[in-house]
């Protein structure tokens, strides 16, 4: 019952979220989320995330989807998807910074779990050569909150950082920008 919810979900989010020809832009971008999970003991994570959101210009407002697949144990994975929504200020340069917030289903092994994230996003633009798709670089800080839906246990913590080249190349434009 839970996959069939979750494909309604991110139909409804693409539906919602889709562009329109003169005010939005499509960006994609992939990170590695590195983090602690705490809640019956504590371990570490380590993962792919990706999201594909729409870019409103005049408001810096991004919705759209977000999903992350990830390493919990040798043997077994993890996987999100869910929907994300982002306010992020223009840092001048082609760099946005701002929270993000995101919110889905996940499963691990038998377990089924809905999540909550907030994050603080640093993003640069990869040039677009004149498409409508655009590239971003991203690192954050991220908080987030798990709840079992199957299985025992209640309520799992996350902190962690994500990786994907967005404050190393915001120094780099700095460093530019001064030289």
């Amino acid at each position: 019952m839970l996959p069939r919810w979750s494909l309604v979900g991110v139909i409804a989010i693409a539906g919602i979220a889709a562009p329109r020809s003169a005010e939005a832009r499509t960006e994609i971008n992939a990170r590695i989320p590195v983090g602690v999970a705490i809640g019956d003991g504590a371990r570490f994570e380590l993962g792919l995330r990706s999201d594909l959101l729409y870019l409103f210009e005049s408001s810096h407002l991004r919705l759209g989807i977000a999903g992350e697949v990830r390493s919990v144990s040798v043997s077994q994975r993890a996987q999100e998807v869910g929907a994300a929504i982002a306010k992020l200020g223009d840092g001048g340069g082609g760099c946005w910074m701002g929270p993000m917030l995101d919110a889905g289903f996940g499963s691990e092994g038998e377990r089924r779990y809905l999540f909550g994230r907030v994050s603080y996003q640093v993003r640069v633009a990869v040039p677009d050569r004149g498409t409508r798709l655009a590239h971003t670089l991203s690192s954050g800080i991220v908080l987030g909150l798990r709840r079992n839906m199957s299985g025992p246990g209640g309520f799992e913590g996350i902190i962690g950082v994500e990786i994907g080249g967005g404050l190393i190349a915001t120094m780099a434009r700095i460093a530019q920008s001064f030289g």
